[in-house]
């Protein structure tokens, strides 16, 4: 959904439909203005996760590998004018809506088949955000979520507002970022200028009133393996990565 994010494509497309439909000065710069704030536009917000309900109706292709439930997922965009507040930056109210589209690409790419196999669906319980620093108007960023970790009842997702270039950074599976976000000091600190926001949000899986535990949820989206050594393998680093996660989870719950 790119051509909704992007004010350059936004702008072409303005600047075409004007030609086109030889507009008047004053609805040539209502579409341009339009056309540079698509994203904010009434029901754009959902235009933006229906691929990502789309994926529910898909079957897999191939049987993922354990570390892949780990993998994060980018999302770019920019800051566009509708977006800020009287702060001159983009409104803490919008980042939820940045939330809202990169998690369900998330976890319909690591859950879709999961779900449709328990008949389940994965219910938002709560998000805790923190604000780094300000995104300025026209500002490009990016949205990078992964599944962080899990209990035996809920599943975490950690959510960063990035600049453009840092998602090698904050790749799912790095000891460095997670280190220091927990304000470790041997981690290294160039990253964290590179970070507006984090959060993390706590989801639980539903069938009717049932509660699926997230084993469960693993075990039918096939990343608990074939039970091989190089499986067992994969699954222990699985395994310390949940536990790191679930320390972030705690010290980022308590600040």
């Amino acid at each position: 959904m790119n051509f909704v994010t992007s004010p350059a494509i936004g702008l072409a497309l303005s600047l075409a439909a004007i030609y086109l439909f030889k507009l008047s000065p004053i609805w040539s710069a209502t579409v341009v203005f339009l056309s540079l704030n698509l994203k904010m536009l009434p029901l754009v917000s959902t235009v933006r996760v229906a691929p990502a309900l789309a994926r529910l109706f898909l079957w897999p292709t191939s049987t993922p590998e354990p570390e892949s439930l780990l993998q994060s997922h980018s999302m770019g965009s920019r800051t566009c004018i509708l977006e800020c507040d009287v702060n001159i930056h983009k409104s803490n109210s919008t980042y939820l809506l940045d939330l809202d589209v990169s998690r369900a690409e998330l976890l319909t790419r690591r859950f879709a088949h999961a779900l449709r196999r328990t008949r389940g669906a994965l219910i938002l319980a709560g998000v805790n955000i923190s604000f780094r620093r300000e995104i300025k108007p026209l500002q490009a960023y990016e949205t990078r979520s992964c599944v962080l970790a899990w209990d035996q009842k809920w599943i975490y997702v950690l959510s960063c507002h990035i600049k453009p270039g840092a998602a090698a950074m904050l790749e799912a599976g790095s000891d460095d970022w997670v280190g220091a976000l927990m304000g470790n000091s041997e981690s290294p600190h160039t990253w964290k200028s590179q970070v507006f926001a984090v959060a993390v949000s706590k989801y639980v899986a539903k069938a009717g009133r049932r509660t699926i535990p997230p084993s469960d949820l693993l075990e039918a989206g096939g990343y608990l393996g074939s039970g091989g050594p190089a499986d067992k393998e994969r699954l222990d680093r699985v395994e310390a990565r949940r536990l790191k996660g679930l320390d972030l989870v705690a010290f980022l719950s308590s600040n």
